[in-house]
């Protein structure tokens, strides 16, 4: 992996936690995303759609920003649906990814030292799997599994 894809990665990460823990500390009461339809797997779709989307922007260095954005809003039901939740940050990262891989090859195909083409197959298998891993993620997130049975075997004790 590039030590700079590497450390995009990383501090994705770290906003993206930086998120989750800001908007529980301040108990942020932003709702989940629906885009129209009301729709779980149409919202999965579109997240990680667009996360492929928004990362091609000034060649994937925007993504930190994104992550931040991703976890403020899904701060306030990762207590009440911690899968849907992972499973959305999942298909966010992947189409993240797919769109970094694309920005790059575009700075490398403008400064000319590839050609973009060579991505083409990459990127269009990713993006392919990037909304379907969105639909899988909308639907987990939309049975909103509740992870009660877990009180019973971590009994801690903790308020929010």
């Amino acid at each position: 992996m590039d030590p700079n894809k590497f450390i995009l990665t990383l501090l994705n990460v770290v906003l993206l936690f930086l998120g989750l823990l800001g908007g529980l500390f301040f108990k942020l009461s932003a709702s989940p995303l629906y885009f129209g339809l009301n729709s779980p797997v149409f919202t999965g779709i579109i997240i990680a759609f667009s996360y492929f989307v928004l990362s091609i922007a000034f060649f994937g260095m925007l993504t930190p920003v994104l992550f931040l954005f991703i976890g403020v809003v899904y701060s306030s039901s990762v207590i009440s649906n911690p899968l849907g939740v992972l499973a959305l940050i999942i298909a966010a990262t992947f189409g993240s990814s797919v769109g970094n891989t694309l920005g790059e090859a575009t700075n490398r195909d403008i400064n000319q030292k590839e050609n973009l083409s060579a991505y083409r197959d990459r990127v269009i298998i990713g993006v392919v799997i990037a909304i379907i891993l969105g639909a899988i993620a909308g639907y987990i997130f939309g049975l909103n599994i509740q992870l009660d049975f877990l009180k019973d075997i971590f009994p801690l004790k903790i308020r929010i």
